[in-house]
């Protein structure tokens, strides 16, 4: 076999990070092949690589001229936060009209970089019209509609492609998802149990199944079965995201325990002028995306949704990997603390223009930078979304996140409790000393939407706008990339809350790590 059949067989198996070394072999002999390149980049994509991914399409696309390369470039260009630079590609390449199916979905994997979901969608459509009897094409369309929440146009086409293709299990698999989204819980149930029984499912789907059969049963009242489910699922993620041995469960703790044990002195104080951006933070699975979704309603702000914009602005003024403790040590320095934050706006800027809005950058766990945030944001508000620790560990363990450093954490129930510690420990070593910072409970939030959120407008310095309060209806048309994005586009409820008192039992092991949390944040004690 050779090296680029090699690569390609790993891509399809999923292990990109192998394919990337065969790849890198074969472009070491051979660096003029485009092809190769192609792949390179599309691999180091999903690996979430984007500079390495955005240098290899780059140079496929210099060698080989080709509209489709440059539709990879632009996906690479996106997926970095250069929205400018991708759409300009996009708009020059949708002009040609291109006549392949792949290059139509590059281009709509482009446009949903840079959240124009119903271009995206536009284009998926042209890609499914110049190969209607491809199937990948055909289920991707009906998995972004029905992400879109356009959910009778893509069970009509699942319904469909089944009919063609009655074996295929990812559309059965969509069909169990607009089952559950639509409240047809018994159906769902009895189709992904079904599915499940099967010895042939691919690891993916099967752990994708495990995990929403978890969340059916649970709306179902099922809490054995839910938990059990979610501990399959569960243990299926992990052991894939093992395999890799670059991948060390135990840094992510290192890393928070040594900053903890760090003295980084006083916070700064804020500064007479508001810096004209704000912080949402939280656990994952506590509210977070509701929030940042109420927020973006309002006239006077923009939002980003789980846009890595902190992270990328530290590594361009320390360098990859740098240390966490020694980050927030430095920033200390005004001159550096001006370069973070001139970093964070560069950021900003490849990805919107902010036209004098307030710039509101959510991303749940960047409470585990929150000392960095104060010191290099002085004055910044940050919105603290907190939700009873038990039911927000319940509800991350329950998700079917894609495994990273923290999410492979939420996996397993007993790490994923210790990280809600970690965290929280984090924020009450800082409570008191950050008088920009707020903090807003996903309960009091559902309860009474309009009494919760006054005082946020109000610390973010905003005016109060009725917009808010339909923020369901703006949420539609918005790219959600977080596993809330069925939630957040329904009005609010309180079906999540006091959740976990069905699942005592087997949250038995990790209550007496969350208790401590709870009664800090005024929620009543395990019976």
């Amino acid at each position: 076999m050779t090296l680029p059949h090699r690569a390609h067989a790993q891509m399809a198996a999923g292990r990109h990070a192998e394919a990337v070394l065969t790849l890198s072999d074969h472009l070491s002999q051979h660096p003029g092949d485009a092809v190769a390149w192609d792949a390179a980049a599309e691999s180091l994509l999903q690996l979430g690589q984007h500079d390495g991914a955005r240098e290899a399409a780059e140079r496929a696309w210099q060698l080989s001229g080709e509209i489709d390369a440059a539709c990879l470039f632009a996906v690479a260009l996106g997926s970095a936060g250069r929205g400018a630079e991708a759409l300009a590609i996009v708009q020059a390449a949708i002009g040609e009209r291109p006549h392949t199916p792949r290059a139509w979905e590059r281009i709509a994997r482009a446009l949903d970089s840079v959240g124009l979901t119903a271009a995206a969608l536009e284009a998926r459509a042209e890609a499914h019209q110049l190969a209607p009897d491809d199937l990948g094409v055909a289920l991707r369309l009906a998995e972004r509609l029905e992400r879109a929440d356009r959910r009778d146009e893509a069970r009509a086409l699942a319904a469909t492609l089944l009919q063609a293709h009655p074996e295929q299990p990812q559309l059965e698999r969509l069909l169990v998802r607009l089952d559950h989204h639509d409240g047809r819980l018994d159906e769902a149930a009895a189709r992904a149990e079904r599915l499940l029984a099967s010895d042939t499912l691919p690891r993916p789907i099967a752990q994708g199944l495990w995990m929403e059969l978890a969340r059916i049963e649970a709306r179902r009242g099922h809490p054995r079965s839910a938990a059990a489910a979610a501990h399959t699922g569960n243990t299926l993620a992990l052991s894939a995201w093992r395999l890799d041995p670059t991948h060390d469960p135990d840094a992510l703790p290192r890393r928070l325990d040594a900053l903890l044990a760090a003295d980084l002195g006083p916070v700064p104080p804020a500064p007479p002028l508001r810096p004209g951006m704000a912080f949402v933070v939280g656990f994952p699975r506590s509210g977070t995306t509701l929030v940042q979704q109420i927020l973006e309603a309002h006239p006077a702000t923009a939002t980003f949704d789980e846009a890595p914009l902190l992270d990328r602005a530290v590594d361009a003024v320390f360098g990859p990997g740098a240390d966490w403790v020694e980050v927030a040590r430095r920033v200390g320095d005004p001159a550096t603390a001006a370069a973070l934050r001139q970093a964070w706006w560069d950021q900003v800027h490849q990805r919107i223009d902010p036209a004098g809005r307030l710039v509101i950058d959510k991303l749940p766990l960047n409470l585990l930078r929150i000392d960095l945030i104060l010191r290099a944001f002085p004055g910044a508000p940050i919105v603290v979304v907190q939700r009873d620790p038990r039911d927000a560990v319940l509800s991350a363990w329950m998700q079917d996140f894609e495994l990273n450093q923290a999410m492979a954490q939420c996996a397993d129930l007993g790490r994923c409790a210790r990280l809600y510690a970690r965290a929280f420990d984090l924020w009450l070593r800082v409570r008191d000393a950050a008088p920009s910072a707020c903090a807003l409970r996903y309960e009091d939030l559902v309860a009474d939407p309009e009494r919760a959120l006054r005082p946020v407008i109000e610390a973010l310095g905003l005016t109060w706008d009725d917009a808010v309060l339909a923020h369901a209806t703006s949420a539609r048309a918005a790219t959600i990339r977080t596993p809330s994005y069925r939630d957040v586009r329904q009005p609010v409820y309180a079906r999540s809350v006091n959740r976990w008192a069905a699942f005592a039992e087997a949250l038995a092991p990790v209550l007496p790590t969350l208790a401590p949390y709870a009664a800090a944040f005024g929620y009543p004690p395990a019976p």
